[in-house]
């Protein structure tokens, strides 16, 4: 476990959640514009490319964070 810990903290991983992040967000809203909104796949394809997006905002803030100390 230490060593991803140690492996997230690195510059390189922020930058890359941060810029994979962006990315799924973008995705995120051209899946939102181009399927239909009232289909519930549709919805849920683009609430799960959030959450990812979500997940590596996490490690961008935690990578960030340890970076700071």
């Amino acid at each position: 476990m230490d060593f991803i810990k140690d492996m997230i903290a690195t510059r390189g991983a922020q930058l890359l959640a941060r810029y994979v992040a962006m990315g799924l967000v973008a995705l995120a809203t051209k899946l939102g514009v181009e399927l239909n909104a009232d289909d519930a796949s549709g919805g849920a394809k683009v609430v799960g490319v959030l959450v990812a997006a979500g997940i590596c905002s996490v490690i961008d803030h935690f990578s960030h964070k340890k970076q700071a100390e």
